[in-house]
């Protein structure tokens, strides 16, 4: 009887053992990349004049990461946030391959790796939704980014003399495409 129970004992801690192990294969995985990544200051223009913006991390914000073989991976912040450096932590396994390029928000990389500009910019006093790039030579370890806008943010502020303004129509035009698909040629989005 001795013999059946030390026997059961044995299977059953086995049992337990490979069970745990599948469960932890199966958990949330991430790659081995953590990528560093700085944000550049707006450059000064005259059109900024007397407001300034800070350009911080925040929360739960994710960059997509391509790399010379077009493979995309989705890295989100654990470090950083409401500086102007934070840490981030590849989500998933995929391996990449060198040079890499990353975008900020990461939802400037559709499905099929085109880029779409954003034709609102909900939120004008937070300007880092506006897209952003970075490169790196290196694919492995610990990865540097000093991400730069790849465009402009325009803001119109309207004042009346009486506090009240009617606006009946503001048309916004240019030579080329204000949003939707655009490349990035040298270091700024072309649409």
């Amino acid at each position: 009887m001795k013999k059946i129970f030390t026997i059961a004992a044995i299977a059953a801690a086995t049992i337990l053992a490979v069970s745990c192990a599948k469960e932890d294969e199966n958990g949330p995985q991430t790659g081995g990349i953590i990528a560093h990544a700085s944000l550049q200051p707006v450059e000064a223009t005259k059109a900024i004049g007397e407001y300034s913006y800070n350009i911080v991390w925040e929360e739960n914000d994710k960059i997509a990461v391509l790399d010379n073989a077009s493979n995309k991976a989705s890295f989100k912040l654990t470090d950083g946030a409401r500086t102007t450096s934070g840490t981030f932590q590849q989500e998933g396994t995929d391996a990449l391959t060198a040079p890499l390029t990353a975008y900020y928000p990461a939802s400037v990389v559709a499905e099929d790796k085109s880029f779409v500009w954003p034709a609102t910019q909900a939120d004008v006093k937070n300007i880092s939704n506006v897209p952003m790039t970075a490169n790196s030579q290196a694919a492995t370890g610990d990865v540097n980014f000093a991400f730069k806008h790849l465009g402009s943010v325009l803001q119109l502020v309207l004042t009346a003399k009486n506090g009240e303004i009617n606006i009946k129509q503001i048309d916004i035009t240019a030579d080329q495409g204000l949003s939707g698909a655009f490349t990035v040629e040298n270091g700024v989005a072309k649409i």
